[in-house]
């Protein structure tokens, strides 16, 4: 029975020892993909040298093919599905840890948003990106 008490213990502090990501993000509709080439350019003339290498994680089922970039501790991602709009996210960690997030982290969850929502449209707009009529031009999940 201590055994049993002792596995289950062990268990629950293995699952709550695991750190739990809340992320910053904006995203921003494309009637069609940008430009591969100008997205890289356009992130490196306004945020630095890439972070890493860019990754593609080729179609799988229903998730559409993806480019990733990373920029600035941000993972900048364009999706190009088959059918529907694309998509252009920026994502940045703003809260690592199994405690809720405090007001103040709140707010710079925001805060953060808005800052990568202003790059993703600097960007898109600077690479000829349009945004899909009747949508909103930005939006910010959490």
């Amino acid at each position: 029975m201590r055994i049993r008490i002792l596995a289950v213990g062990l268990s629950l502090l293995s699952i709550l020892a695991g750190d739990c990501y809340r992320y910053a993000v904006a995203d921003a509709l494309l009637l069609a993909p940008v430009d591969s080439l100008c997205l890289k350019d356009a992130l490196t003339k306004r945020l630095g040298p890439p972070d890493m290498r860019p990754q593609i994680e080729k179609r799988f089922g229903r998730q559409p093919t993806a480019l990733w970039l990373y920029y600035n501790r941000t993972s900048f991602t364009q999706t190009y599905p088959d059918t529907g709009s694309a998509m252009l996210s920026a994502a940045r960690i703003v809260h690592t840890g199994i405690l809720p997030m405090t007001a103040r982290q709140h707010h710079t969850q925001d805060s953060v948003s808005q800052q990568l929502g202003r790059t993703v449209l600097a960007v898109r707009d600077s690479c000829g990106g349009r945004a899909v009529p009747g949508q909103p031009e930005i939006t910010y999940p959490r």
